[in-house]
């Protein structure tokens, strides 16, 4: 009987009395998203995935396309999600530089000037031209070069 009558109210009044409603995305646009209310079919453009939108560090999570988010009011102009249900996408940039981003099954992390797959190919690529100074000279390239060259793929598959 209770949610009833609360049903009713928000029909009355227009709008809910709720501070965060579950929503649907919609769309996702670089920091923002637009979502529509599952209760009352309200649709929200700009809505927040980052507690501050003025710059580019920070947490952002972005939820995929079509699955339900939590969305909470800041103000009457402003919303932020607060709860996902799916995630697309995570990136991390500090005040230093460093970055960390996971999207579409793979992982970045970098500086400024370097990036961890940057590292391991280096360091691979570096493995496979060693050379030992023997009595009769130098010897060939590492006789396990293929392993090497097939490690170097995996970390091309799980790191950009």
């Amino acid at each position: 009987m209770k949610q009833a009558i609360i049903k009713y109210m928000r029909e009355i009044v227009g709008k809910t009395s709720q501070n965060t409603e579950v929503c649907s995305v919609l769309s996702v646009e670089g920091i923002t998203c637009t979502v529509e209310t599952v209760a009352n079919k309200i649709k929200y453009e700009g809505v927040r995935l980052k507690a501050h939108i003025e710059d580019d560090k920070g947490l952002v999570v972005k939820p995929v396309v079509g699955s339900y988010v939590l969305v909470s009011r800041i103000d009457d102009a402003n919303c932020f999600v607060s709860f996902f249900s799916e995630i697309a996408a995570v990136s991390f940039k500090d005040k230093n530089g460093i970055e960390v981003i996971i999207e579409n099954g793979k992982m970045s992390i970098k500086n400024n000037s370097y990036g961890i797959k940057q590292a391991f190919d280096e360091l691979i690529d570096a493995i496979g031209k060693l050379t030992v100074t023997t009595a009769t000279g130098p010897s060939g390239i590492p006789i396990n070069k293929a392993e090497f060259d097939a490690i170097k793929q995996k970390i091309s598959n799980l790191l950009n």
